[in-house]
């Protein structure tokens, strides 16, 4: 529910200076009203802050934590070294986008919490009643919604946010493809 918040009270204030589709308006109209930190406003420092901890280190080492504490409670390596593929493939795929389409044209935060939380629902899916499984999709979903704005609102463009939500979905769409087949492979061996 913060998370929905949040991202309700960013799109307001990017509905407010018209820049609702982010990009240069975005950063001409919001982010350089003014260039001092406390004069900037709560909106500026909650989107960097959400871009901060969904970004490319603290959501991949909180990933990276859930994975190994997975891993020391089911006794098998296998949700720790998704969890480490998953955030290697994140750091080649976003650094692939930033070279081939510029530093503006794909967003590290979006891509990487896109993955993140796919990981994240995929690792605990197992161990989860239904209920809360869907509880803990519905949050992924307010996480990414809320990062995604948050880039909107510090001078991603819409086009950005949906090739960088297109790129961790199609990340962690290979990496389910790839953990299916070797597990598939291992079945056969065993």
């Amino acid at each position: 529910m913060t998370f929905a918040i949040v991202a309700a009270g960013l799109v307001a204030e990017l509905s407010r200076y018209g820049a609702l589709a982010g990009g240069r308006v975005a950063r001409e109209a919001v982010s350089h009203r003014q260039h001092s930190w406390p004069r900037m406003g709560w909106p500026h420092l909650v989107a960097n802050a959400v871009s901060v901890l969904g970004g490319t280190v603290v959501a991949p080492v909180l990933l990276l934590a859930l994975a190994a504490v997975l891993a020391v409670r089911l006794r098998r390596w296998v949700p720790l070294c998704r969890g480490a593929a998953a955030m290697v493939a994140v750091g080649l795929v976003v650094a692939t986008g930033k070279w081939w389409a510029g530093s503006l044209a794909v967003s590290g935060p979006a891509t990487s919490i896109v993955v993140v939380c796919a990981v994240a629902c995929w690792l605990l899916r197992p161990l989860l009643p239904a209920q809360v499984r869907a509880a803990l999709s519905w949050l992924a979903a307010s996480v990414v919604l809320t990062v995604g704005v948050a880039q909107l609102y510090l001078g991603h463009s819409i086009l950005a946010l949906l090739a960088s939500w297109l790129a961790g979905g199609a990340t962690f769409g290979a990496l389910a493809l790839l953990a299916r087949a070797s597990s598939r492979r291992l079945d056969r061996v065993g």
